[in-house]
């Protein structure tokens, strides 16, 4: 059983840094690795967030990008 440590979509926004109308559009796209609507409250596992976000590949972008994974990537690590 998870306990899942950050719950309701401003929690969620503020621990993954992006905007509470992004946050809740990437999380009815399914886009956000841990989270999970229990109760109709959005929760997320940070441990499987993390872990998600250390693998490789795995990106948070704008749901509406244009932009094709790899050139998001490519820029991140570039700018890192």
């Amino acid at each position: 059983m998870y306990i899942y440590g950050v719950p309701g979509e401003d929690g969620i926004a503020q621990a993954i840094n992006r905007s509470v109308k992004m946050t809740y559009k990437l999380l009815e796209r399914g886009q956000i690795p841990g989270a999970k609507k229990i109760g109709g409250t959005w929760a997320l596992d940070p441990e499987v967030f993390r872990a998600a976000m250390r693998e490789p590949g795995t990106i948070l972008r704008h749901p509406k990008s244009s932009l094709p994974p790899e050139s998001v990537s490519a820029m991140a690590n570039a700018a890192a």
